[in-house]
């Protein structure tokens, strides 16, 4: 009777199917290798071309049902560390695990402190799948993290794991160092109209004339701008506030929307508020950017920000024109552009975890391409006294939300014209 055995090399009962590999047997010839392995190659240095001796390599099968889903104990990993020429073998998959269910992937890992971890699925510089992987006499070469280079987005990348764990406590370490950094917003601080409010409380006790303290000032936050700060910043607000009158604007991070997606969506947020001192809040304004890491992320996450906004207490603008995005892109681009689909990684215990969001390389040439953007909503209030205009751009994984106070925006198109000015430092 006729087997069907598209994709796989093995199906017959009590036998481990096995899916075709996606990388070659060698460099040297067009035939495809064997996800059962074994595996053997070389670790160099990219600069030097020495060897690096003393690599952790850890190789990893994962299996999965008929649906494509992982199983229960769905994977198996083993590890060696190159010797001093820079060699690793991995062996086959032992026969033990060699399971009922489908033979997926396999996936080679390579950790060294001081180093660029390496995957042999995925590059670690732009996410994008990696083709120069081979079975036999694979060559790694592994690029030095600079001083400044996040050990964050390096574990990250490699998907964790115990085997990886282990072996890179230092870099654990400085990896959490580097994400209290990263949300310094999330320490609690003191704000100005906080202590404005326990003076007046003081007064109202008859302490008015010796204990009334004198209001603290907005606590200052630490660190590089966000890219909420990078897409508007404190320079426009004031450019355009000066039209009517000059005005004092100081900055806080803006918090973020509640907005809850099963299962969960890996995002970077970051927002800020424009607040005018000693003025109402129609005078300010607010940007809020959802970054993630695909176009079908972002509109996941469009969808449920257009179920917040279009509710019976705000009205949406049907009437207005077309929003165009600006013919020009920026000659330093702030964000780069990503996948449409982002898959996520499997680390040598089976867990999923997301591809990191690509970063600029210094210098990064800007793109070609003209920017586009996806899904507009433009909303006010019953009584107008603030704007809101959102916008879906899947290219750069990008929501974006603005909210501008009637005294500062007076038109829908003012505040339109505030977003534009952001879209164009894309």
């Amino acid at each position: 009777m006729a087997v069907s055995l598209v994709g796989l090399s093995a199906c017959s009962p009590g036998i481990a199917r096995v899916a075709r590999a996606s990388f070659r047997l060698r460099s040297d010839t067009t035939v495809w290798g064997s996800l059962l392995g074994p595996f053997e190659g070389v670790v160099l240095e990219q600069s030097t071309g020495s060897p690096v001796a003393g690599a952790l390599v850890i190789g990893t099968w994962a299996f999965e049902d008929e649906s494509a889903l992982p199983v229960p104990a769905g994977a198996y990993s083993t590890s060696v560390v190159t010797g001093p020429d820079g060699s690793y073998a991995l062996p086959s998959l032992p026969q033990r695990e060699r399971r009922l269910s489908l033979l997926r992937r396999f996936t080679l890992l390579v950790y060294k402190a001081g180093y660029v971890g390496y995957r042999s699925d995925y590059r670690s510089d732009d996410g994008t799948p990696r083709q120069d992987f081979v079975q036999a006499g694979n060559k790694i070469r592994l690029d030095r993290l600079g001083s400044g280079e996040s050990r964050l987005r390096n574990l990250v990348f490699l998907g964790g794991g115990s085997l990886v764990q282990r072996a890179a406590q230092a870099d654990v370490i400085q990896a959490a160092l580097e994400l209290a950094e990263l949300q310094p917003e999330r320490a609690p601080t003191v704000t100005s109209e906080t202590a404005k409010e326990a003076a007046t409380a003081k007064e109202q006790q008859g302490d008015r004339a010796r204990t009334a303290p004198q209001p603290l000032r907005e606590a200052t936050r630490v660190g590089p701008p966000t890219l909420a700060e990078q897409l508007l910043t404190l320079t426009d607000v004031e450019q355009m506030a000066s039209q009517r009158e000059a005005r004092v604007y100081e900055s806080k991070a803006a918090p973020e929307r509640s907005l809850l997606v099963n299962p969960p969506l890996a995002m970077q947020y970051s927002g800020v508020h424009y607040r005018a001192s000693d003025h109402p809040e129609s005078h300010d304004i607010l940007l809020r950017a959802f970054r993630l890491g695909s176009g079908r992320d972002a509109e996941v996450l469009w969808k449920k920000l257009r179920e917040q906004l279009v509710t019976p207490q705000l009205n949406e603008i049907t009437t207005a024109a077309p929003l165009v995005p600006p013919s020009q892109r920026a000659a330093s681009p702030l964000v780069p552009e990503v996948p449409v689909v982002s898959p996520p990684l499997r680390d040598g215990q089976a867990s999923r975890h997301t591809m990191p969001l690509p970063t600029l390389l210094p210098n990064a040439a800007p793109f070609q391409t003209p920017l586009r953007i996806d899904a507009t909503l433009r909303v006010h209030d019953a009584k107008q006294r603030a704007y809101g205009v959102a916008v879906l751009i899947r290219q750069h994984g990008l929501v974006l939300e603005l909210i501008c106070g009637a005294d500062l925006c007076e038109t829908e198109a003012a505040t339109s014209a505030l977003l534009l000015r952001a879209l164009g430092r894309l």
